[in-house]
């Protein structure tokens, strides 16, 4: 969808504040019923529907926002979450045309391959940073649960961030007063 730069602000403001929720719940709701090291990267979700759904030239701006909020419930930075999420999104615009999410299991296994792909470059950076295999290995296995958490919410979350950047004019075309 195309996005007008009036409504950039708004729309950026309202995903980001959903980010801030989620991460909220990913630092507070996990770790109290148990699940300390289980933090699904909700940033990842919504970079990918950055790069899905909407057409601006202001992309790079807006994944590094969410990645700059990101980072404060986060101790890896936010340059290679913004540099990874670049090139999905680079990888994604020559895909575009191919990719139609017609129904939640095509969602989920479309965000699963990209979020794979995400995992591949931002390891690659990790490792070219620290040279130390052994820390890509063990965030590799929780990658895996996290990733599929992520995958099966990504419907549900797309649907909230469509009425988040759809424009009320759009929403009317739509049938959808509200």
């Amino acid at each position: 969808m195309k996005v007008r730069s009036e409504q950039l602000p708004q729309s950026l403001f309202f995903t980001i504040l959903l980010l801030l929720a989620l991460e909220i719940v990913a630092s507070t709701f996990f770790p109290i019923i148990g699940l300390v090291r289980f933090r699904p990267a909700f940033n990842i979700l919504i970079v990918l529907y950055v790069g899905f759904k909407l057409e601006t030239p202001f992309v790079a701006l807006v994944i590094f926002a969410i990645q700059y909020f990101h980072s404060f419930f986060s101790v890896e930075g936010w340059a290679a979450g913004t540099f990874a999420g670049i090139i999905i999104c680079m990888i994604i615009s020559y895909l575009r045309e191919m990719i139609h999410f017609s129904t939640a299991l095509v969602t989920i296994v479309v965000v699963e391959i990209f979020q794979i792909i995400w995992f591949i470059i931002a390891s690659l950076l990790l490792y070219l940073k620290t040279d130390n295999i052994t820390y890509v290995y063990e965030k590799f296995f929780r990658f895996i649960p996290e990733s599929i958490i992520i995958a099966l919410v990504a419907p549900y979350c797309f649907t909230i961030l469509d009425r988040i950047w759809h424009s009320r004019n759009e929403r009317k075309l739509l049938g959808d007063v509200s």
